[in-house]
């Protein structure tokens, strides 16, 4: 049986560095000696069940990520102990009775192997899983292998392997009766040692056997390999006239070529032994030949197996004369050494002074410190009693309580700065070159005193009491990029959660860290961000995501092909944000109606118009709605819940689905009449499942809110609470508005019942045949099928300044964390226009419903990407991208010159207005912004070919140039992914106006390398080909793409040559900016 957890369930406090304090030597100890010495013992805890009595230690195991020692006791209890001095970590009960046979220290735990139980614990001592099995009897060693498996063996015939990543048994081996007594691991083979004296060695994969070693007659001891896996060394006994007796030699064994060595002799009768690597006194060093033996009266003795033995005898001090070892074991370094005997008692040696347990070791945790208060005198009469902290609330009213009408909320917002003021402001740069930032200077209107905020104490300062979604006043707009500032003020919405716009800032840079510090790329639309979290949406959803990204066709205004260009950036920019105009005004145009504010945006009727669109390019999946009119299928699964009109008792989620599902009317897309029909239900649902939450409706929020309150009265009033995570500082916590539960308090949830804190909407519902949806709650079968939340978009609300925007909690699967971070881990993270935020799990369904509306939920099938083939088709092929076509004058680039590291390009772009001619008239409609009219791209690499054009595409009329960008795209994209680096000015802001991204590393930018600080402006080419390339007519020579692609070639090599004299590049950028001052 296997009770399996996560194994990072450990508590977590304070951490301090893993550096002992000054440890007082024993007398005898030698800085400079070879030789192990008794620097500490303690004896070790035996349990609350055998205070006072002697119970030996039969386990001992150094840690292996942290500065700690463990121990484990006859009567199943373990007692770790931190640095030098032995000073007591953690000590819990691992098991009622039996003895604790073998520790082994994991990086998130400790595993304990009993007889016939495993366990593994935190270092804490919260037990983490737990692990039995039939086939344990009497286990006694265990053992890590290469793909994270663990080996059990004991005194039985079998061999049992559990897989910790999963927590199951993969199976038991049969080994023979002779069993399994001691377990080691070799460079090449797992050693098995058995109670005949006999060493078995098996192959890691299969474990089968490969050969045997017979090392002594009579019984195995202790055996150990070196750490370059080998040699290996055994100690035990033999048979002589009837009896068993200790050997006094070490057996030796070459494990690269199998066969015995010559015997070392020893003075003592070894039961225990370990390789030794460290020789800080000096002389000849042997690496991996040094073994400490212990015998089981206390003497020890450290022998070098190069030399033939020798080495001199030494007795645990401490060890009384009744009591014997027990256990040994050598820590990390080799530094020190671990000794149990019967006693119970803890021997701590080590070869040096300034030893460590672990030299590698990260910081140990700790528990806080209590507080240390200020004594104060019965008598002292100056000191105020206010340097005493308060104690945690006791229950009842304090005498300084103030009443509850002294203590209401109201905001005071400050009134609008006079126009004047802004328009007379004017901005200066700092004169010091140290001073970093500008100065603002205005006229004074001498209209308010200085040093004076007034405040709007009128009643339209006040916020709606409603909580209805209520339209922006003034949408976002969007100005100089500089700095991101959220546009509400005291609120109680937080901060994550508000609406975000760029202001002008002259002087600062983006710092997209701050709003952004995950890997994943937000969205900004500057005129307002009501669809961006619909397109972070569909590109979550992984089979849609890989067929929009397969997409490609010759269609004018095809949306897709937007789509995919805006995914692939998706899903190569780290931490950065994206522009979405242009592809929120291709969905507009395909929405066929004006474009949507924050009041009327209807997000789920816009995905189900985008997921038509998508048609064809969607994987198969069978549709579980039909029309009840003409019978089709729907490729989009979309249902509109419809809420019971008796909202007085409490409803599952899963019922208002099934209710919505059984009767709800949706509009169908291939029914030719333009009317909303009934709708039947075809078991099973779709792998992805949408719900519009009808948000539109005004009986939306009330229902939601009645629900919201009822569970969370229902919780409040169970036994056992639900939600709530109690504070680890229980009732001595002496925290100002602790948002944890303390023991004694009335309610755990009675300030989260207004707020809409309860969680109504369920992570998780089963689908059963014949029944619909049943909720979490319910007993779920094998046959049902579960589906998991994966997204919530939900419309926020910000009462005092009166704006709406959308946010997402999206649920981000494995491949995705692979993709940006390279690690398989999944999460919940909130996408807020240009802002990602990670969420606990218990934050996914919290929905407040003071500020916030859900308008939009997916619930996906779990594990239903199994039945996807999530493989990118690529539609355009190098060959194609790359052809000369009718120009004779470029050669064509080679998929052989591409792969060559650090190929590189010099890049020219013209851009130009181009007019879009109206159907009715012959004069052209002025265009809005400047076009791409023509790409050149260069080469760079010396030889005959530099400087040659491979590129050179060019529009003429308005008809084709949708086509031209498209194909531009594809060349500037698969130049990218090739690895290629981009020579170019101003080269980032112009690939980003056709939707093209690189990363940093392939783009050099000689505006950027030009310019001499982060505040400065870009010198303009034409300066830069004057001064450096002696151009008689630079703008002559920069005119066209051709011209500019060939003017940054030129100005590059002349940057390569001085930036190899640093002295000569610092002197020409001197030179620049002195010319630039005068």
């Amino acid at each position: 049986m296997m009770n399996y957890n996560a194994l990072s369930a450990v508590p977590h406090g304070n951490h301090h560095p893993a550096q002992p304090p000054p440890l007082h030597q024993h007398q005898g100890m030698d800085t400079g000696s070879t030789e192990y010495r008794e620097v500490c013992s303690v004896l070790t805890d035996t349990g609350s069940q055998h205070i006072g009595t002697k119970v030996g230690s039969c386990a001992v195991a150094f840690d292996a990520f942290e500065e700690l020692i463990w121990s484990g006791n006859q009567v199943g209890h373990t007692t770790s102990y931190f640095s030098h001095n032995l000073q007591k970590y953690t000590s819990f009960q691992i098991h009622n009775c039996n003895d604790i046979r073998q520790i082994l220290t994991l990086d998130s735990g400790i595993l304990f192997l009993t007889k016939n139980y495993l366990r593994c614990s935190g270092r804490g001592g919260v037990r983490l899983f737990d692990f039995t099995s039939p086939n344990m009897e009497d286990m006694q060693a265990m053992m890590l292998t290469r793909r994270n498996t663990l080996l059990l063996g004991g005194h039985q015939s079998t061999m049992i392997e559990v897989d910790l990543a999963t927590g199951r048994e993969l199976g038991a081996i049969d080994i023979g009766d002779n069993g399994v007594a001691i377990l080691r691991h070799s460079g090449t083979s797992i050693c098995c040692g058995d109670t005949t004296g006999k060493i078995t060695l098996r192959d890691p994969n299969s474990l089968d056997t490969q050969h045997v070693i017979d090392a002594h007659s009579g019984m195995l001891s202790d055996f150990d390999v070196n750490i370059h896996g080998h040699q290996l060394v055994t100690c035990g006994m033999s048979h002589r006239m009837g009896h068993l007796t200790p050997d006094r030699y070490l057996m030796l064994y070459d494990l690269r070529y199998l066969h015995a060595m010559n015997p070392v002799q020893l003075v003592i009768e070894p039961a225990f032994l370990r390789f030794a690597l460290s020789q800080p006194g000096g002389g000849p060093y042997h690496g991996g030949t040094r073994v400490t033996a212990v015998a089981q009266s206390g003497h020890y003795q450290m022998v070098d197996l190069a030399l033939g033995g020798g080495g001199v005898v030494n007795q645990l001090p401490t060890l009384a004369h009744s009591d014997t070892v027990s256990s040994l074991e050598v820590s990390q370094g080799y530094q020190c050494m671990g000794v149990g005997d019967s006693a119970g008692v803890l021997h701590l040696l080590a070869d040096r002074h300034d030893f460590q347990m672990n030299p590698f070791a990260r910081p140990t945790e700790f528990p806080d410190r209590a507080p240390q208060y200020q004594y104060i005198g019965v008598d002292d009469v100056r000191t105020p009693y206010s340097v005493v902290p308060m104690p945690a609330h006791p229950n009842g009213p304090l005498f300084s309580d103030m009443p509850p009408r002294m203590t209401e909320s109201h905001p005071r917002n400050p009134e609008p700065i006079d126009p004047s003021l802004i328009e007379s402001m004017k901005i200066m740069e700092p004169q010091s070159g140290n001073h970093k930032g500008f100065i603002a200077c205005g006229h004074n209107s001498m209209k308010i005193k200085r040093n004076v905020c007034p405040y709007k104490l009128n009643d339209d300062a006040k916020p709606p009491a409603s909580s209805q979604t209520v339209p922006s006043k003034e949408p976002a707009v969007r100005t100089k990029t500089s700095k991101i500032e959220p546009l509400a003020y005291y609120t109680t919405t937080p901060n994550i959660y508000k609406n975000y716009q760029i202001v002008e800032a002259e002087g600062f840079a983006l710092d997209v860290n701050t709003n952004n510090k995950t890997n994943f790329a937000g969205m900004y639309n500057p005129s307002g961000n009501s669809y961006n979290c619909l397109l972070q949406t569909l590109f979550y959803v992984e089979p849609l995501e890989v067929a929009v990204r397969g997409h490609y066709c010759e269609q004018r205004g095809c949306f897709l092909c937007a789509l995919s260009m805006m995914f692939h950036n998706l899903s190569v920019v780290k931490k950065e944000f994206l522009d979405s105009e242009d592809l929120v005004q291709s969905l507009v145009g395909i929405l066929q109606g004006p474009p949507a504010t924050m009041a009327t945006v209807d997000l789920p009727g816009a995905m189900t118009t985008v997921l038509r669109e998508l048609g064809p390019s969607l994987p198969d999946d069978e549709g579980a709605l039909a029309c009840g009119e003409c019978g089709a299928e729907a490729t989009e699964e979309l249902c509109r819940l419809d809420y019971p009109e008796d909202a007085s008792v409490l409803v599952d989620f899963a019922a208002v689905v099934n209710r919505s599902l059984a009767g709800a009317t949706r509009h169908c897309a291939g029914c030719a009449k333009a009317t909303e029909h009934r709708v039947r239900a075809s078991p099973p649902p779709p792998d992805v499942f949408l719900l519009d939450t009808n948000a539109a409706c005004a009986s939306t929020l009330p229902f939601w809110r009645s629900q919201t309150t009822r569970i969370a009265t229902a919780v409040a009033a169970a036994p056992v609470r639900v939600g709530v995570k109690t504070c680890r500082y229980a009732n001595d916590c002496n925290r100002a508005g602790c948002k944890f539960y303390h023991p004694g308090e009335e309610s755990p949830v009675g300030d989260t019942v207004e707020s809409g804190g309860a969680p109504w909407l369920p992570m998780t519902m089963a689908w059963r045949e014949n029944q619909g949806f049943l909720d979490s709650k319910e007993i779920v079968n094998e046959s049902d099928i579960i589906y998991d939340l994966v997204n919530v978009t939900a419309l926020v609300q910000d009462t005092n300044c009166q704006t709406i925007n959308t946010v997402s909690h999206i649920f981000i699967g494995s491949n995705y964390h692979k993709m940006k971070e390279g690690v398989s881990c999944n999460g919940w993270y909130l996408f807020n226009s240009l802002c990602v935020s990670p969420l606990e799990e218990n934050q996914a369904n919290h929905i407040d419903l003071q500020w916030m509306l859900p308008c939009m939920l997916i619930y996906s099938r779990r594990d239903y990407l199994d039945d996807y083939r999530l493989n990118i088709n690529q539609q355009i092929s190098f060959e194609e991208a790359f052809s000369p076509g009718a120009c004779p004058m470029l050669i064509p680039l080679t998929p052989a010159e591409i792969s060559k590291p650090g190929f590189t390009l010099s890049i020219g772009m013209s851009f130009s207005d181009l007019a879009e001619p109206q159907p009715d008239s012959t004069e052209p409609t002025p265009p809005s912004s400047a076009t791409l009219r023509r790409l050149t791209c260069l080469r760079t690499a010396t030889g005959p070919n530099q400087g040659s054009a491979f590129v050179d595409d060019s529009v003429e009329g308005f008809d084709s140039l949708e086509k031209f960008l498209r194909v531009v795209y594809w060349k500037l994209r698969l130049l990218i992914d090739s690895g290629a680096i981009l020579i170019g000015y101003d080269i980032k802001s112009q690939l980003g106006r056709i939707g093209v991204y690189s990363p940093k590393e392939q783009l050099h930018d000689l505006g950027q390398i030009f310019k001499q600080s982060k505040a400065q402006t870009n010198i303009p080419l034409d300066f830069l080909a004057w001064y450096f390339l002696g151009a008689a007519d630079p703008a002559a020579d920069i005119a066209g793409s051709r011209g500019v692609a060939n003017t940054c070639l030129q100005l590059h090599e002349h940057y390569t040559r001085a930036k190899v004299s640093r002295d000569t590049w610092n002197s020409t950028t001197s030179k620049i900016k002195q010319l630039g001052e005068k």
